[in-house]
Order: C-alpha cells, then sequence, then structure tokens
C-alpha cells in the first residue's frame, strides 16, 4: 500500500485510524505530500480525535435521550470561541 493509498482510506475511516496505521515505520510517518502539507503522523491525531470526539456525542446523546448535540463542538472545539 503506497502512502496515497493510506491518506486516503484515513481520511475515509477516521475512527479506526489507530488500527490502521500501527504498521507504519518512523519514514512513513514523516512522509509529507508536499511542502505546505503536514507529515502524516502528524496528520493521524488529527483525524483521529475530531472522530472519537463525534462517536462519544453520539453514544452519550443515545444513551441520554437527548433530541440535539453540538457536533461543531465535538468536531472543532475552539471553534465557540471565535464567535
Amino acid at each position: 500500500m503506497s502512502t496515497s493509498d493510506v491518506v486516503l482510506l484515513l481520511s475515509s475511516v477516521p475512527e479506526r485510524t489507530s488500527d490502521l496505521v500501527y504498521w507504519l515505520d518512523e519514514a512513513r510517518l514523516r512522509y509529507r505530500h508536499g511542502p505546505a502539507f503536514p507529515t502524516l503522523g502528524g496528520l493521524i491525531p488529527h483525524l483521529r480525535d475530531p472522530a472519537l470526539r463525534v462517536e462519544g456525542l453520539m453514544r452519550r446523546a443515545h444513551l441520554e435521550g437527548q433530541r440535539t448535540a453540538d457536533f461543531r463542538a465535538a468536531i472543532d472545539p475552539g471553534q465557540e470561541d471565535l464567535l
């Protein structure tokens, strides 16, 4: 699997990111698709963390019977500071 394939896979299933990248060595984690892009190692937490927050929000909303949930705050916690 090429590094570009890994990036595409990570973007399609971010909640499983840790499982998908456990086999990557340090050289692959330092891969940068272009000068302005983050490294693959820096991209992993960026994709994984919001997915985990959204999953937790949905689980909590379901278990508590909530009819609404603040997805914006889960995906981008710093966003409410800008409003």
